[in-house]
């Protein structure tokens, strides 16, 4: 009782503005592991960023990590007490033999063209690919065409009573991959690029791609080039170096011949039982699910947003010397790029749901160490979908062990180690991390935790002159309290719910955290996780009557989202300050959580970074009226002049250069919503949406100021040495607002009518002064109507028209001229399941329905959002069955 009177205390004393030190759930919406009694096929059900891939105009970048904007991303990671199955060991296995899978076909009208096979999830990206108009972009209208044949055949059995095996074979558009030889080609200025182009199956483009000068230093993007005869046509390409008098370097490529491969092997692995104590599981071929998601409260290994690919899954791209490199004035200044862990393969290769195709190859052990005691420990190597089997680029690894020393009190630690590979067995970066933390319950329902932790790294290594090394160390701190609290040891934050029927349920946590700007985690991912998701920024009551369509899978829900829609603040060079309480009163009928976190440079200084606090309550009034309400702000110091003070790089999460940025200028945010639903009859409901804010930017995940982006090849010293880099900037940012941004109103409003049981009807209207704002949610100025109908439990129909308005992003880059333009969108599906396992849908045009997992976006709003604001005039027939 006195913990909960304490949390209580706590949570309505405390201003109610809140921090969350976010241990999240990813274990809620991917299946790491199948219980080992439990032969279905594990698949990791994956997100998709909806931010900028690439950060150039000119073509696609894929070689480098892509640019990305602060905003749409949660970390993910196991919840504490669920890093090892070693207790599923324990009870044996059972002699099985199952066979799974599914067959799908796919055929599409388009044009009066029919074809079978065109499909790319990266089409669905709010990204450079709606300004540009070459390959398989369409503008504002570039989606997925989502059209192909698979079938996938899964296996899972016991050999014998201490060995079990699981094999995915599947053959789909992904697993036929072509590639050319490599090729030097040398340009007009004397310097060289080496080429080699990449293709799929899924569509007869090449993969765009960024090529580096070898010798200079300049670089160029190629974009999708369509294969012809299996030949890519010679082409002639510029650079991105400009010297004084406006001038660039070209290259004249020849062409090339590609070269196929047929590989259909998505997952295979071998389980040895240890006896009682564990196993060992050797996959040659596997999903990212099998990267060590560690438990600790740093989350050191494979943190990660619910849509980002695993860092497991990074390249290690080894540096170069440019000899011949000049200044623009032509005076000669040899300079060196640094090495770097490379996403760009991992974070594009990926099928139209969603999943990631970059494998991994390794060993895993998961054991009892003692009655209270596990340990996990895995070793991998990963595999583009382009590279040879035995090519390595990458050795990652990590070991967890976890030891209760008392029922209240236990200690962890956790060690990685990522090694970078050049020419398949040369050590060119190594990365360490080793950390202590422990967890213990003084009182009931009272739990703190503790962590240090400290790294190593040294990079370029095979070239003498560059070689660096750095060392840093994080720390971490918090405090958890429930007023109930059982086994919260076991439990993460979210894990600590109210036991059903309770008249009251209250939690809190306060937090410190600190990494070093040299310290270096490169198995896990930081820039993602630090801020909040921007749809978790406003309110919605949109019901998703597509969600009533028979056949259709259930998606994550907001209990799944929970975890990822605040961030933390926590990245290199940052410390943080934070609390977050969340309370349910009268039976669940009021529900309210305080967030706030401070955030500061690590340094003595300790210069202020971003203070964000909320609160948001919902409260159900009466059986038929809901309320809620969201208050935000988000401080910041004033404006730096040049730089952007929210969109920042993907690589070093430093902002971005924009020259419309003034000096001095306060960039802060405020938001103010209240929301209320109200049910008129059994049949009619009426909701309604009012938002106060200025807030330009988080809250619309920087679209589309974000994408516009380029990069260019600029020059740093480091340590009496020059270095080489790309240099991210944004243009044409002066016709987007600026700090100090201007308040306005949103205002959004729908009815929903329910005619029968199986019929839904919604019509929803929003009114944004933003004229920018785009088909990311519903905060676009729209009004639409949709209905889904259930003729029984085997056919459905569902219809959406919309009409929208927004200026017209094409026109803005080509033109320079802003266009505010209407849209019209009409997407219809009839779907047929003949049994629970069988789903057939004839679809015209482009709606929310098609591909909901790969939207990286709130999942209420999977239905809502759809990549295409224009009426696409495309019938397509799918055809699934699950055996």
């Amino acid at each position: 009782m006195s913990s909960a009177i304490l949390v209580s205390f706590l949570f309505f004393v405390v201003p109610s503005l809140a921090f969350s030190a976010k241990l999240s759930a990813y274990d809620r919406i991917a299946v790491i592991n199948s219980s080992l009694d439990d032969f279905e096929s594990s698949e990791v059900k994956e997100g998709a960023s909806s931010v900028s891939n690439v950060p150039s105009v000119q073509a696609p970048v894929v070689k480098k990590a892509p640019i990305v904007t602060k905003y749409a991303r949660k970390r993910g990671s196991l919840a504490r007490g669920s890093g090892s199955s070693s207790s599923a060991v324990a009870e044996g296995w059972k002699k099985a033999f199952k066979v799974s899978g599914e067959v799908k076909m796919g055929v599409g009208v388009e044009d009066n063209n029919v074809f079978g096979m065109t499909a790319d999830g990266n089409l669905n990206e709010r990204n450079w690919r709606i300004i540009d108009d070459r390959g398989l972009n369409r503008t504002e209208n570039t989606f997925d065409p989502g059209v192909y044949s698979r079938l996938k055949v899964v296996l899972d059995a016991v050999i014998e009573d201490s060995v079990r095996m699981h094999l995915n074979v599947t053959v789909d558009p992904w697993s036929y991959t072509g590639k050319s030889s490599m090729k030097t080609v040398m340009g007009t200025w004397g310097d060289s690029i080496n080429i080699q182009y990449l293709t799929w199956g899924n569509n007869p483009y090449t993969i765009a791609r960024t090529y580096n000068g070898m010798l200079k230093g300049d670089s160029t993007n190629i974009g999708e080039i369509k294969v012809k005869g299996r030949k890519v046509p010679a082409l002639t390409v510029r650079g991105a170096w400009e010297n004084q008098w406006g001038q660039y370097a070209t290259w004249d490529i020849p062409e090339m011949k590609m070269d196929y491969t047929f590989n259909p092997l998505r997952e295979l692995w071998f389980d040895f039982k240890t006896g009682d104590k564990g196993y060992i599981r050797v996959f040659p071929m596997a999903y990212d699910n099998q990267a060590l998601t560690s438990d600790d409260p740093l989350h050191l290994s494979n943190n990660k947003s619910y849509w980002e690919e695993s860092p497991w899954l990074q390249d290690w791209t080894r540096g170069n010397y440019n000899a011949l490199a000049t200044t623009p004035l032509l005076v000669s200044q040899p300079s060196f790029t640094k090495g770097m862990w490379d996403r760009s393969f991992a974070n594009y290769s990926r099928d139209s749901d969603g999943t990631w195709l970059t494998a991994l190859r390794g060993v895993t052990l998961d054991m009892k160490t003692n009655e209270e005691g596990t340990l996990k420990a895995v070793v991998a190597t990963p595999k583009t979908l382009w590279q040879d089997y035995g090519d390595v680029t990458a050795v990652p690894g990590s070991i967890r062990l976890k030891q209760f020393v008392a029922d209240r009190l236990f200690v962890g630690l956790t060690g990685n180690m990522h090694i970078g590979i050049v020419d398949n067995h040369r050590i060119d970066a190594e990365n360490y991390v080793k950390s202590a933390d422990m967890g213990v319950v003084p009182l009931d329902g009272m739990e703190i935790n503790a962590q240090v932790s400290s790294s190593d790294s040294v990079m370029d290594q095979t070239n003498s002159t560059y070689k660096s090394r750095k060392h840093g160390d994080a720390y971490f701190v918090s405090m958890e309290l429930a007023s109930e609290g059982e086994d919260v040891l076991n439990k993460d934050y979210f894990g600590l719910v109210a036991p059903k029927g309770a008249p009251m349920f209250a939690k809190t946590r306060f937090f410190f955290g600190k990494m070093e700007d040299t310290f270096e985690s490169s198995l896990a991912n930081y820039h993602a996780t630090r801020d909040d998701m921007f749809w978790s920024r406003h309110l919605t009551f949109y019901p998703s009557p597509y969600r009533n369509m028979p056949g259709t899978a259930p998606t994550m829900s907001h209990y799944d989202m929970e975890p990822f829609a605040l961030g933390n603040g926590l990245d290199y060079g940052r410390k943080v300050f934070g609390w977050r309480g969340d309370v349910s009163l009268f039976e669940d009928r009021l529900k309210g959580l305080g967030d706030t976190r401070y955030v500061m440079t690590d340094d003595k200084e300790g210069k202020k970074i971003e203070a964000v606090s909320r609160t948001q309550w919902e409260y159900m009034a009466t059986d038929k009226l809901v309320t809620k309400m969201l208050l935000l702000h988000h401080g910041l110091p004033k404006t730096t002049a040049g730089k952007d003070p929210f969109i920042v790089s993907g690589n070093t999460a430093e902002p971005l250069d924009n020259t419309a940025v003034a000096g001095g200028d306060d960039p802060s945010l405020n938001t103010g919503t209240l929301g209320l639903r109200y049910q008129l009859t059994d049949r009619v409901a009426w909701n309604g949406v009012w938002e106060r804010t200025n807030d330009f930017t988080e809250a619309t995940d920087s679209f589309p100021n974000g994408i516009f982006n380029s990069g260019y090849n600029g020059t740093y010293a480091e340590d009496g040495r020059i270095y080489s880099a790309s240099v991210p900037f944004l243009y044409s940012q002066g016709y987007f607002d600026q700090a100090p941004y201007a308040y306005h109103n949103i205002v959004k409003t729908g009815i929903e009518f329910k005619p029968s049981d199986q019929w839904d009807i919604y019509i929803d209207y929003t009114r944004n002064p933003n004229k920018f704002a785009g088909n990311i949610d519903d905060n676009s100025n729209h009004v639409g109507i949709e209905s889904s109908y259930r003729l029984n439990e085997k056919w459905g129909f569902f219809t959406r028209y919309t009409y929208s308005r927004m200026y017209d992003l094409y026109t803005l880059v080509n033109d320079d001229v802003l266009d505010y333009h209407s849209y019209h969108n009409f997407y219809a599906e009839a779907r047929y399941c003949h049994t629970k396992r069988s789903k057939l849908s004839l679809m015209y045009g482009v709606g929310p329905a098609y591909n909901i997992g790969v939207q990286g976006i709130n999942p209420s709003l999977a239905y809502y959002s759809t990549p295409s604001v224009e009426t696409q005039h495309i019938v397509r027939m799918i055809y699934q069955q699950k055996f």
